[in-house]
């Protein structure tokens, strides 16, 4: 049961079905014969870490060491900006002195650091000093470590990044950082879902371009602090079974859910991450509304439950077109019944919001274009932004109400900002007899109105967004914010 290992550069479990070996494995810890050396482990500190900051826009830094002294000695610690080495006020040299006994052979300890304000990137600079000569016995230093908010990104092939080419790429910036794959902390660069030494062998894959970084830049620039990136998707998974909940043993690392929690966990932080990003079901199509959407509503409530944070944010991506969706055959309702899920869970939890990308281009059949996973995380960040971190963004339309409109042969429905683009092939209206014929679609303002060959009878639904192509004339804000979210079966007010 290798889970429990901590397993650096060590994989053994994996996702398929199938035997696996039995590893044996005896490690010595041996001590540094530096007379002062940092350790740096993804649960303590090391260059590129970045720290959840708390209530009080702060954090608590932990500084592991290694020490040699033969007389009594003190360890010193100041925290300086990096691009200035200009010291953090309260964090100067002075201010954090600790008092270390001897210690000829060696030995290992432990100091925080509180209080290190929202911000970065800083240097975290040390020194052992001999108490009674002043003498400066040994230096070591851990840089571009910041605090700021931390976000887990999981879901299947989209969220890796199946662009196939990474032109033009995203440049990385020094307020963005990543915890890869390998459990390294990083700066953030795409592939953000490299596969290079891989840990955690359940979610290995090939990533390209995603929408990983831009999602973290957008986010870190208008929340005025720097922001981490955890990514933990897979490829071809669904959320039936392979992202399923181990109830006996949550932190399963041989499971998708069980490593993504452990990624965050093993950072041991004093305060608990700010949200989850996730692109993710195209492999549950099929299974319709009524299995994914509550599958979807568990996953958010354990996500919260296990990483103990009732406010964790959610941000979802609503799924984009699927090559040769055929709007007259109605078993391909199914790939609009996923899309109708992820609209309706985000609609019904203030916690969680939800980007629509039907308008976006695609490399093949069902993955993005790195334009495309570009505007993926932009949109996806002005949404969290906008609802999470109070920074009025321009988003998608956003439904406001369908209802009749002076008659039971046209439908009226309204959005919250100025449209353009709408068709009648996206449309689909559904009476207690069945299909209702469409006579025209008009688009004015912040409406639009469905003309319908004759009345409507009984209960009625309208769906939109029966087409294949990301060229097709969908529904955008006229304002450039983005499209408007597909939806199945939502019922017409009297």
């Amino acid at each position: 049961d290798d889970h429990r290992l901590f397993g650096r550069n060590l994989s053994v479990a994996q996702h398929e079905e199938g035997g696996r070996a039995i590893l044996r494995i005896t490690g010595t810890a041996g001590l540094p014969g530096e007379p002062l050396k940092l350790i740096r482990t993804p649960g303590g500190i090391a260059d590129w870490t970045l720290f959840q900051r708390g209530p009080d826009d702060d954090a608590p830094v932990p500084v592991p060491f290694a020490y040699r002294a033969s007389a009594p000695a003190r360890l010193e610690v100041r925290i300086v900006e990096s691009t200035t080495g200009l010291p953090l006020p309260g964090h100067d040299w002075a201010d954090h002195r600790f008092d270390l006994d001897p210690a000829p052979e060696a030995r290992f300890d432990e100091v925080v650091i509180g209080g290190v304000p929202a911000g970065g990137n800083y240097d975290l600079e040390t020194r052992l000093v001999e108490v009674d000569s002043a003498a400066i016995l040994g230096e070591d230093q851990i840089t571009a470590i910041a605090v700021g908010d931390v976000v887990l990104a999981a879901g299947q092939s989209n969220m890796v990044g199946v662009s196939y080419v990474l032109d033009p790429v995203e440049p990385p910036v020094p307020s963005v950082h990543l915890f890869g794959n390998d459990y390294v902390w990083k700066q953030g660069s795409e592939p953000m879902d490299s596969g290079d030494d891989q840990v955690d062998a359940v979610s290995a894959d090939w990533a390209t371009h995603s929408l990983m970084l831009r999602f973290g830049k957008d986010l870190a620039a208008d929340a005025g602090v720097p922001v981490a990136i955890i990514p933990a998707p897979r490829g071809g998974t669904n959320l039936y079974s392979q992202w399923q909940r181990d109830a006996d043993d949550p932190t399963n690392r041989g499971t998708l859910y069980g490593s993504a929690l452990h990624r965050v966990l093993t950072q041991a932080y004093a305060y608990p991450i700010r949200g989850v990003i996730w692109y993710q079901g195209e492999s549950d199509v099929g299974w319709g509304y009524d299995v994914y959407l509550p599958l979807l509503e568990q996953l958010v409530a354990d996500f919260r439950a296990d990483l103990a944070n009732e406010e964790l944010f959610f941000g979802n991506c609503q799924l984009a077109t699927l090559e040769d969706y055929n709007a007259e055959n109605p078993s391909d309702n199914y790939w609009l019944q996923i899309q109708e899920a992820q609209r309706h869970q985000a609609d019904s939890d203030p916690l969680s919001v939800v980007a629509a990308l039907v308008d976006q281009p695609r490399s093949d059949g069902v993955h993005l274009t790195v334009q495309g996973y570009r505007e993926v995380g932009r949109r996806l960040a002005a949404a969290v932004l906008d609802e999470f971190y109070g920074t009025p963004r321009s988003l998608g339309p956003q439904l406001v109400s369908i209802g009749f409109d002076g008659g039971t042969n046209r439908i009226a429905i309204d959005y919250d900002k100025e449209l353009s683009g709408g068709h009648a092939s996206l449309y689909r209206v559904e009476d207690q007899s069945g299909v209702v014929r469409i006579n025209s679609v008009r688009v004015s303002g912040t409406r639009v109105t469905i003309r319908l060959q004759g009345p409507a009878s009984g209960a009625t639904a309208v769906s939109y967004g029966f087409a294949d192509t990301p060229a097709a004339p969908w529904l955008v804000g006229a304002d450039g914010g983005g499209a408007a979210l597909a939806f199945w079966r939502v019922a017409v007010a009297p």
